[in-house]
């Protein structure tokens, strides 16, 4: 003869109990798509702040290397001269200065304006800035003050 088992107590969840914690899982996940879509987009504009940033310091190096033309000018009205021929260079050109570039993310590509003005106390001076704007949005400005030699 066989001892007689004790019933179990260890029933394990019930199916009631199992759909509850179900819910409740569900519920939890449902108020942390907001956080991630939030992380998707802050990660977004973050690199194209990043490229905007790097397009601007760029352009202004770019500048920097232009070689003004001869002329009895100031220079800062010769520098004036060879920005604007730049400006007006196709890309197939070999342009060093940009007006529009791709960032590789957003169908909406980055627009690079450039504005330069002579100083007024001195005509060697030149006060460059570029900014990047994606659409209306400005990402990145860049501020410079060029003192022109030769």
């Amino acid at each position: 003869m066989t001892p007689a088992r004790e019933p179990s107590t260890d029933d394990g969840f019930s199916l009631v109990e199992i759909i509850v914690a179900m819910l409740l899982f569900a519920v939890l996940l449902l108020g942390l798509i907001p956080v991630f879509v939030q992380s998707l987009s802050l990660t977004s504009r973050s690199a194209s702040v990043t490229t905007a940033s790097r397009v601007a310091n760029s352009q202004v190096e770019a500048a920097r290397t232009l070689q003004l033309p001869v002329g009895d000018e100031a220079r800062c009205t010769r520098f004036l001269e060879a920005l604007d021929a730049e400006l007006a260079k196709a890309p197939e050109d070999d342009a060093v200065l940009v007006t529009e570039i791709s960032d590789g993310r957003s169908s909406t590509p980055l627009r690079v304006e450039h504005s330069a003005a002579c100083n007024a106390q001195d005509g060697r001076a030149v006060d460059y800035r570029v900014e990047v704007f994606q659409g209306s949005t400005l990402l990145a400005d860049v501020t410079t003050e060029f003192w022109l030699n030769g």
